[in-house]
């Protein structure tokens, strides 16, 4: 155990893990100190109707993709089986994915941005830290929030992706995921991938380069969940 600390800590991956978590931790707690988002709760008790047999866009009109219920489905079947508030496990579950997000985000920094120094790169992740986790802790569960960080991972693969880096398999996989949860919050979110791709064909001027792994996950998410 504690040779795995010490690995840990000698690591910089460890350091991004312990940054990550110390983040979440703290916009927990002061998340735990504002009534819960309006909008939040609303989506926790529409989920909730589901899993008790109310049909989506019958029993319940939603103009949005079905996505958010898929997202936060999770969470409020957990605090029904373990018979707790659902509220307190939906934001957890939050935390979790964002500051997930954030370390996959930071993961690729250097490749997304190589001409920055290391010190330029983890003051931009502690900014972007607390723009997306820390100070909007009374926007928890807003889908353009969600939006914004959930695709922050993507937006890094694709300026690895002009800098002419390449991501691992896993990699890949795991920002198509979050990308394809974050672009199938809204319909109209998908305007903003749309224009990324746009700018990367038109700087890069590579057929293949819209040919990318997280890009396929994207749609296939899109084509099965949304």
């Amino acid at each position: 155990g504690m040779r795995f600390a010490d690995e840990l800590l000698a690591s910089r991956t460890g350091w991004r893990i312990l940054s990550v978590g110390l983040v979440v931790l703290v916009a927990a707690t002061f998340a735990m100190m504002y009534p819960p988002n309006p909008d939040f709760a609303a989506i926790l008790d529409l989920v909730d109707r589901v899993r008790l047999g109310d049909r989506l866009y019958v029993d319940i009109l939603e103009p949005n993709p079905p996505m958010v219920f898929l997202l936060f489905a999770p969470p409020v079947i957990l605090g029904a089986g373990l018979g707790v508030n659902d509220l307190p496990v939906a934001m957890a579950w939050t935390f979790l994915l964002c500051g997930g997000a954030l370390a996959v985000t930071a993961t690729l920094g250097a490749r997304a941005l190589p001409r920055a120094s290391s010190v330029e790169r983890r003051a931009l992740f502690a900014l972007l830290g607390v723009m997306t986790v820390s100070l909007p802790v009374a926007d928890t569960g807003q889908r353009e929030l969600l939006f914004f960080t959930l695709c922050l991972p993507y937006v890094a693969a694709a300026l690895a992706a002009r800098e002419g880096k390449s991501l691992s398999r896993t990699e890949r996989v795991v920002v198509g995921i979050l990308g394809g949860i974050g672009f199938g919050l809204k319909p109209y979110f998908i305007a903003v991938w749309l224009g990324v791709e746009a700018w990367l064909q038109l700087t890069t001027h590579r057929r293949a380069v819209a040919a990318r792994g997280e890009n396929g996950v994207m749609v296939a998410m899109g084509l099965v969940f949304v």
